[in-house]
């Protein structure tokens, strides 16, 4: 497991199905030098902030659907919010 930051406090704090598809998500940002930083999670929204190479890389549009779609398969409920 590749460990992702966390601003918000403790990872447990996360439903377990967020926090295993964050974890699934990782490797694949950090083998290009990226990554994402969980701002928030409270009542159903989640806010990340891309880091890394990701903040300026042409493809960020399509990483962040990407990040988006296989969340919400895990938690359809949650709204995600990504901050530049």
């Amino acid at each position: 497991m590749i460990e992702w930051d966390s601003h918000f406090g403790n990872r447990n704090d996360l439903p377990s199905a967020l926090t295993e598809t964050l974890d699934a998500l990782m490797p694949a940002m950090v083998i290009d030098g990226g990554g994402f930083e969980v701002l928030r999670y409270a009542e159903g929204v989640l806010e990340l902030r891309l880091v890394g190479s990701c903040t300026f890389c042409p493809s960020q549009q399509l990483s962040i659907s990407a990040m988006q779609q296989r969340i919400k398969a895990s938690i359809p409920e949650i709204k995600i919010i990504v901050s530049h």
